[in-house]
């Protein structure tokens, strides 16, 4: 694997069709946005990575990021989130609403980050299975997103899952074996 450190912005981001890669055992520290960034990319394997001290947050998916695994990562005592998704400010591919998709977290340990260990906006059918979730303040927290699940997970009593939408959003989260 490779070190990632002390960036002006990420340490590592595929962006723009930047498909069918698999990232593994690399290490993303102290960078002054995020760890490692998916945005409008698919089908990866972001597997066994250290993301760890970064000022935004470990892991960021954007702009329709969809269908990709993450598995057996660490995303550590990042300033704001363990792992971020959001529709993103840039424009989606062609045929996308934008929204990172159908991705699927298993085996990650989230742990220390400052504000909230998950924070999805925007983000439909997204799998958490068999997470390891340490943080004992903050929140699982996903906004205007649909179908969601969290499976399996060990999530401290003290942590709360909060999905919230608005008037003109709905929102859902589905929950087994918790």
């Amino acid at each position: 694997g490779n070190q990632s450190w002390s960036n002006l912005q990420s340490g590592i981001v595929l962006d723009r069709s930047s498909d069918d890669a698999v990232i593994e055992a690399n290490e993303c520290f102290d960078n002054a946005d995020s760890g490692l960034v998916l945005s409008a990319s698919s089908r990866n394997a972001i597997e066994n990575n250290a993301l760890m001290r970064n000022l935004e947050a470990g892991l960021r998916l954007s702009l329709g990021s969809a269908d990709n695994r993450i598995e057996n990562n660490q995303s550590v005592s990042n300033a704001l989130y363990g792992i971020q998704g959001q529709r993103g400010s840039g424009t989606p591919n062609p045929g996308d609403d934008g929204h990172p998709k159908r991705n699927v977290f298993t085996g990650n340990r989230i742990e220390g980050n400052g504000v909230e260990p998950v924070r999805v906006t925007e983000c439909d059918g997204n799998s958490f299975t068999s997470n390891t979730f340490t943080d004992i303040n903050g929140k699982l927290r996903f906004q205007r997103s649909l179908s969601n699940r969290l499976e399996g997970n060990s999530i401290p009593a003290t942590l709360a899952v909060r999905t919230e939408g608005d008037t003109n959003a709905l929102a859902s989260t589905y929950f087994r074996n918790q």
